[in-house]
């Protein structure tokens, strides 16, 4: 028996409104997104046109690229676990990923988390990458007030701006500034530029590139990026067992890590990638981003001071 490499599940966020759900539309009539399956939470609506719809079954509609959508009834671990299963007896066509939209007010972190963790997915399904959608309308005064605007921001592989076609001029530029300020070297992309490849591009590549200029910005409350930077190589192994530590101890309030790390055993870049406790598998990289041969992460947490955080990399690695 052939044991089956595990399903990559890409998340879909954003606030309220913010136009997950139109994004989604538009990209599934991409044959390229014909191999997925879409689960979309409870409250969510993917308003498909019915000339589209090739077959249906009770919430699970095949469309005419397809791709399999259905809707969340009750927990995802369970949908998730029910979409294997369907597939696995031919009741629905095979899949290569799963595109999960959240509602507006959840934190991706617990998803991904659930993923690499529930003995029921486990083996079965892998965390993908996070896509979040910013309103170009609202989204500056939705980052202000709601905390979970910027977790979400905090917690994203990359961010897709919407409604720039009816917001004012210069509304780009200045969502991007916020975002940078919320999460750096985060890559910002016009919704009209974004295809299927964007939603379901690995989480590594989306931050290649991380700038050893950013020195730690916060956005109101407690949430804070801060950017460690050490130029002399780690110890692998104590490098770990800090992110480890950090992790299991705070993990909760660390909404991100990114970044590439320089260590005795290794001669390449070693990109690292995390989200609350979730951490993924260390990846080499080829080259060094910028030319600068140095370890540069970007801790994105709540509540976390960065002195702290400087101090427990350097004596962990040193």
């Amino acid at each position: 028996m052939t044991s089956q490499a595990p399903i990559p599940v890409h998340v879909l966020a954003g606030f309220l409104g913010s136009g997950k759900t139109t994004l989604l539309n538009r990209l599934l009539a991409s044959p390229a997104l014909g191999d997925s399956a879409v689960i979309v939470n409870e409250f969510g609506e993917i308003a498909v046109d019915h000339a589209m719809i090739t077959e249906a079954a009770e919430e699970t509609m095949i469309l005419k690229s397809g791709c399999i959508c259905c809707s969340v009834r009750g927990d995802l671990v369970d949908s998730l676990s029910d979409l294997a299963g369907r597939r696995n007896a031919g009741e629905v066509p095979p899949f290569a990923r799963v595109i999960v939209e959240t509602t507006g007010l959840a934190d991706p972190g617990p998803i991904l988390q659930t993923l690499m963790t529930d003995p029921a997915l486990v083996g079965r399904y892998e965390a993908g990458s996070v896509t979040a959608t910013v309103d170009a309308v609202n989204g500056p005064g939705q980052i202000d007030r709601h905390e979970e605007a910027r977790r979400q921001i905090a917690a994203a592989d990359r961010i897709v701006l919407t409604k720039l076609d009816i917001a004012d001029g210069g509304a780009e530029s200045a969502l991007a500034e916020t975002v940078a300020r919320i999460n750096p070297g985060c890559p910002v992309f016009p919704g009209a530029a974004v295809g299927a490849g964007t939603l379901t591009a690995p989480a590594a590549s989306a931050f290649r590139h991380v700038d050893a200029e950013f020195h730690g910005h916060g956005h109101g409350s407690g949430i804070a990026a801060h950017c460690l930077i050490v130029e002399r190589p780690l110890r692998w192994a104590g490098f770990v067992h800090w992110l480890d530590s950090l992790t299991a101890l705070r993990g909760s309030d660390v909404l991100r890590i990114k970044g590439v790390v320089r260590t005795h055993e290794f001669d390449r870049p070693i990109a690292v990638n995390g989200i609350h406790h979730l951490l993924h598998p260390p990846t080499p990289l080829d080259a060094w981003p910028d030319g600068r041969e140095e370890t540069r992460l970007v801790i994105i947490a709540d509540g976390i001071e960065g002195i702290d955080l400087r101090a427990g990399l350097e004596a962990a690695g040193a």
